[in-house]
């Protein structure tokens, strides 16, 4: 993505002109509700084989005799909305799930880790894990990418990391990964989700806490595809931090785009309707 020299620039002007690469270095988003994976099945494919070639070939998390189709599939996927992040070309460039458990299932990460005692749990009804997300191999050129196509290393000093979070560059991966949690967040808005879990390496939590995502520590770290830690986030407390600190990002999650004679117009401040279950 093409930088900007914030010192040329006003402040009101250098948040038009990040809010305007984001609108245009957008990739193509999906989603998939689990029970409608039939009627998505190209999409759904699509995704299930993004994760055989990640988990199963590339980490070695699972083993790959497991599935003879090439599809990385679980017992959560039927329960789970599912996302999937295009380029123009139409190819897979990462993934990620909501999972929404059924009553008395247990949450992914509670199959792995355990939450420190103090911990009081949200309400089930709102509150989904984020599980198995992904970005491409393909993408992932740095010594320190995680598979979320993002360094998780301390490669930077303090002084460096700070100009960073409040800085107006945003990496190609950056932009894969935020375009997933927007459709997250908009997905959650519009089906009573506040609370999101996660289980993520410290590098992973540290770096989406610079693109404005704060997760908050639940548990110690366990052995769960990886050395990983849980975490939970409240939206209420992201859309706090967005408005108070990454304003042209926040405005950006809440737009939409909608069809009207022919042409695409751009909204603010609408969402997708209700996933039906």
């Amino acid at each position: 993505m093409r930088f900007l020299d914030s010192n040329l620039l006003n402040p009101q002007a250098l948040h038009e002109a990040k809010l305007t690469l984001m609108r245009q270095n957008s990739p193509i988003v999906r989603s998939i509700y689990g029970k409608e994976a039939v009627r998505d099945m190209e999409e759904m494919n699509d995704i299930l084989n993004l994760r055989y070639e990640v988990y199963c070939k590339e980490a070695c998390f699972i083993s790959k005799d497991l599935f003879a189709d090439c599809k990385e599939v679980d017992q959560y996927d039927a329960n789970s909305i599912h996302i999937a992040s295009y380029n123009h070309d139409d190819f897979i460039l990462g993934t990620v799930r909501l999972v929404r458990p059924l009553p008395g299932q247990n949450y992914p990460f509670q199959n792995h880790c355990k939450t420190f005692q103090f911990i009081r749990p949200p309400a089930r009804d709102e509150t989904a894990e984020i599980s198995r997300l992904i970005i491409t191999k393909k993408l992932r050129g740095r010594r320190n990418d995680s598979l979320q196509g993002i360094l998780t290393k301390q490669v930077e000093t303090e002084e460096e990391f700070n100009s960073n979070l409040a800085g107006p560059q945003i990496s190609g991966n950056e932009m894969i990964l935020l375009s997933m949690f927007r459709e997250m967040y908009k997905i959650s808005k519009t089906n009573g989700i506040r609370y999101w879990y996660a289980t993520m390496e410290k590098g992973l939590a540290r770096q989406l806490t610079r693109m404005g995502f704060e997760f908050i520590s639940i548990g110690r770290q366990a052995d769960y595809y990886g050395a990983v830690t849980p975490y939970i986030a409240d939206l209420q407390e992201l859309e706090f931090n967005l408005r108070k600190g990454k304003r042209e990002l926040w405005e950006w999650f809440n737009e939409t785009h909608i069809k009207s004679n022919g042409k695409m117009t751009l909204v603010s401040g609408t969402g997708p309707k209700p996933i039906e279950t």
